[in-house]
């Protein structure tokens, strides 16, 4: 016989001082967000840790890079950087999406899984390349979550307060460096051998998509960005089921139907401009390595069919996840099928190198120059999901494209997992206002229906 009532692992976890809550977890390994495609066995290992921690019991000693046991060397070490720009923490400093200190507790549970899945992706990843045996994986899984929840409890919790999404990722990657050494893992230079590998793989296959339309391209760039070809080049052995099976999911999004899709208005925009002979400027910042090919083809087909186009793309120098970056850009642009948008860099395609070591960039963290060239600039295309929490650019016209994916998107969009999105931000305006009452948040869908 079954029993009348279902049982659900509880934890009270207690974040900082008058913050505490009891969180289910077999809800938050449920709703917990794949990272690239990979999750770990048990998603809340860094919430547990976190929850019973009390001192760190690191063998390692990092004395030479690190004293964790000093407040300001922490910060030092583990928060970002940027030549130029204040990137503080601290109380009147936020960070967008939100801090996580207005983040509601179930919420912050859910953050911690993600952290879990993060760990578990870069040290498997470093396994499977043979670096590190396949048995040190949990153990290095378990200092690194030692390591951030140390981190997160000093001062009473100072830095998980006053971060968010996108500096956590940041001290992700740090904490990583820390354990395997920057030989193996560089927090600026991450994974080079898999985007390497993913960009061949893709330029290779790019030439079966260039006669489709330019609205068409825009859906293949938006399906590639889920179809997490990156996970599957991990391994050298792929095989032709999961090829096409990334090949599938790129194919399958120009046919659906957006809720919100405004790839039209965008190519109406330059085409009206054209017509009149008046130049006009787009601004473009690219996600994902794979996707940002897909991107780039329909970018080079709207150069050519529309001569008072200008483009000017903002690129990374640093390379973070498997992000875009300066280059990759030079790679694609030595490749045939890219001869045409070669020979207009400097032209008609601009490109502007900045500095960002986190994995997406942030309206209040931009570089000078970066600045500079958005505001020179009539519009701003801006993909991806990240992008669209941290990259809010109010001062211009901004299409922001990404597909759903996890409970922060969700909200965010008021859509489901893996809705395309292509959507158009007037001037002035955001995309989502944030709340800690999650009931209470506006989603990019409310917004969208009082901006026109």
């Amino acid at each position: 016989m079954r029993p009348w009532f279902t049982w659900h692992e509880m934890s009270i976890i207690e974040f900082w001082k008058d913050n505490s809550a009891d969180l289910d977890l077999d809800r938050l390994r449920e709703m917990s967000v794949s990272v690239k495609g990979k999750s770990h066995r048990n998603p809340c290992r860094c919430l547990e840790i976190f929850g019973n921690y009390t001192k760190p019991t690191i063998s390692h000693d990092f004395s030479n890079h690190v004293n964790l046991f000093d407040s300001a060397s922490v910060s030092d070490f583990f928060l970002p950087r940027i030549p130029g720009v204040s990137t503080a923490i601290g109380s009147g400093i936020y960070h967008p999406p939100f801090l996580w200190k207005d983040s509601s507790p179930e919420s912050l549970g859910n953050s911690f899984t993600y952290i879990t899945n993060a760990f578990y992706r870069i040290f498997s990843n470093i396994a499977n390349r043979g670096i590190v045996p396949n048995k040190k994986v949990d153990g290095l899984l378990d200092d690194a979550c030692q390591i951030i929840s140390h981190i997160y409890r000093i001062q009473d919790g100072f830095i998980l307060k006053h971060i968010n999404n996108n500096i956590n990722m940041y001290i992700i990657s740090r904490i990583a460096e820390l354990l395997l050494t920057k030989e193996i893992y560089d927090s600026l230079n991450q994974e080079p051998m898999l985007v390497d590998k993913t960009l061949d793989h893709t330029l290779n296959n790019i030439y079966v998509y260039e006669s489709f339309p330019v609205i068409s391209l825009m859906g293949f760039a938006l399906g590639r960005g889920i179809a997490f070809l990156e996970k599957t080049m991990i391994n050298s052995d792929v095989g032709m089921e999961d090829k096409v099976s990334v090949d599938d999911r790129t194919n399958s999004v120009p046919d659906q139907k957006f809720t919100i899709d405004y790839r039209w208005h965008l190519i109406d925009r330059v085409e009206k401009s054209n017509a009149g002979g008046k130049s006009i400027c787009m601004c473009v910042i690219l996600d994902d390595t794979s996707e940002s090919v897909f991107d780039l083809l329909w970018i080079q087909k709207m150069i050519k069919e529309n001569h008072f186009l200008k483009i000017i793309l903002l690129v990374n120098t640093a390379q973070i996840s498997i992000n875009f970056t300066s280059s990759m850009l030079r790679k694609i642009l030595a490749h045939q099928s890219f001869a045409f948008l070669a020979s207009k860099v400097e032209d008609r395609f601009f490109v502007c190198e900045t500095f960002c070591p986190l994995i997406s960039f942030q309206t209040n963290m931009f570089q000078e120059k970066a600045r500079r060239i958005i505001n020179k600039s009539d519009f701003v295309y801006v993909k991806g999901l990240n992008f669209f929490e941290t990259c809010q650019i109010k001062e211009k016209d901004t299409y922001h494209a990404y597909v759903v994916y996890g409970p922060i998107a969700r909200l965010y969009s008021g859509l489901e997992d893996y809705s395309p999105i292509f959507a158009y931000i007037p001037r002035g305006r955001e995309g989502y206002v944030h709340n800690k009452d999650e009931r209470k948040v506006v989603s990019l869908s409310d917004c969208v229906v009082t901006f026109h």
